[in-house]
């Protein structure tokens, strides 16, 4: 009989999967899923990123604003 199929008699070094962690002893299928650090590493970026240029984008929208006699570009026209 196998020890582990949790009929036969126990065997030395036979850890229930549910006590493998505290014991420190690992068999191939009792891992959790791992998170992916890069990728979670990489969405921040992209998001600083991101952020920082709309916010270079309202600085420089402040700081050089468009004379008050010229119409807004075509994009930004107001719809009728």
């Amino acid at each position: 009989m196998d020890p582990r199929d949790g009929r036969g008699p126990k065997v030395a070094g036979d850890v229930p999967a549910h006590l493998s962690s505290v014991t420190g002893t690992r068999r191939k299928g009792d891992e959790l899923a791992r998170t992916n650090y890069s990728y979670e590493k990489r969405r921040k970026e992209l998001a600083k990123k991101k952020k920082r240029e709309a916010k270079r984008l309202r600085k420089q929208a402040k700081k050089n604003p468009p004379p008050e006699g010229t119409a807004p570009p075509p994009d930004e026209a107001p719809q009728i």
